[in-house]
């Protein structure tokens, strides 16, 4: 969650960490959003992935439930002070439906 949050504050520099360890042109590298501490805020965030690899034809429509395969249980974030999804909620709306394209790794 740590690495994740500084990701997030340090988007350039992740970039370019990125490129040097997977030997591309730090020109391309591109940073992108987790979600803050490591909290899914829900159902709709995962199910808007699940579509997508649905879309591309890595999944069978209803294979799998967004509740299978995420939990927030374990995250000491759950509640806290200061955790919250808006940063990620605006992220996922701002990619809304442009990407078409499994992400990598998945």
């Amino acid at each position: 969650m740590r690495a994740a949050d500084w990701t997030n504050e340090h988007h350039d520099e992740a970039g370019q960490i990125f490129a040097k360890r997977r030997g591309l042109d730090p020109q391309y590298a591109g940073s992108w959003q987790y979600y803050e501490h490591g909290l899914v805020p829900g159902n709709e965030q995962i199910q808007w992935w699940i579509d997508l690899l649905v879309r591309e034809g890595k999944l069978k429509k209803d294979q799998i439930q967004a509740s299978d395969v995420y939990t927030n249980t374990f995250n000491p974030y759950v509640g806290k002070r200061g955790s919250s999804s808006r940063g990620v909620q605006s992220a996922l709306e701002a990619l809304g439906g442009r990407c078409n394209r499994s992400p990598v790794g998945v």
